[in-house]
Formats: structure tokens, C-alpha cells, sequence
């Protein structure tokens, strides 16, 4: 009799332990957030536009630019790899529940998503048209210029 009370008290030592454990707040977890027994990585704003304005334009990343794109998001190689797997696996989804006549699968509308892509796009490229123009202008005026 006394040996189950001992294991029962036991028992609820160990769940309170593992209670305590999992409550933890751990601070080398920055940036992730637990899900069941593992922990996933949360990626900012920022990250998940430049992936987003990547996979427009090329939905199968190649090594060099997953290199170039870790290094600049401080993302791992794998990761990258993995959210444009992920990425494409939502696009068939999505492709697939349109086709079935459905709603989108999330609250998040793509078209505004891909349309805000393209303009940033188009925003960039019209900058760089312009530094051209500005480059192109300023040789000129020096080429006169070293003429006289």
C-alpha cells in the first residue's frame, strides 16, 4: 500500500517537473515559437517579402542564389530550400481549391500579394532606370566639360 502511494506520488512529481520543463522560456529560442514537442522558425516581415519577390520570379531556387539569399536573410540554406517547397505545395493547393470551385484556403488575398510583388518590382527597376539616366547625364556633362 505504501509503495503505490509512493508511485503515485512520484508519478506526480515527475508530471509537475515536466510541466515546470516545458514552461520554461528558453534564450537561445529567440525568434521561434513551440509547436507540440518541436520549435519552428518565425520569419519577419522582412524575410517572407524578399522570399515571396524571389519565388515570383523563379518558383525553383537555384544553389548559388539560396547561397546568396541565406547569407543576406541570415536564413539557414535548408530553410530556404524548405519554405520554397512549402511555398509551391501552397500554390498547388490553392490552384487546386479554385479549381474545385472553392474560397482560398487562407484570409490572406495572393493576387494583393503578388500585385504588391510587381509593383516593388516595377518600383525598383524604375530606380534603376533613373540612376542610369543620372550616370548616362553626369558622363556626358563631364565629356563636354573635358572638351573645353
Amino acid at each position: 500500500m505504501e509503495d503505490a502511494m509512493g508511485m503515485k506520488e512520484a508519478s506526480k512529481l515527475q508530471q509537475e517537473i515536466v510541466k515546470a520543463w516545458k514552461q520554461k522560456k528558453r534564450p537561445n529560442c529567440e525568434m521561434k515559437t513551440r509547436t507540440q514537442d518541436k520549435y519552428r522558425q518565425v520569419y519577419s516581415s522582412h524575410q517572407r517579402f524578399e522570399l515571396e519577390k524571389e519565388y515570383h520570379f523563379q518558383k525553383y531556387i537555384s544553389t548559388a542564389r539560396k547561397s546568396e539569399l541565406s547569407k543576406t536573410l541570415r536564413l539557414s540554406e535548408r530553410q530556404i530550400k524548405i519554405w520554397f517547397q512549402n511555398r509551391r505545395a501552397k500554390e498547388r493547393r490553392q490552384r487546386k481549391n479554385q479549381q474545385r470551385g472553392g474560397l482560398p484556403e487562407s484570409p490572406q488575398s495572393t493576387p494583393d500579394l503578388e500585385q504588391f510583388v510587381q509593383e516593388s518590382a516595377a518600383q525598383e527597376l524604375q530606380q534603376q532606370l533613373v540612376k542610369q539616366e543620372e550616370r548616362s547625364e553626369l558622363s556626358f556633362q563631364y565629356g563636354c566639360i573635358q572638351q573645353l
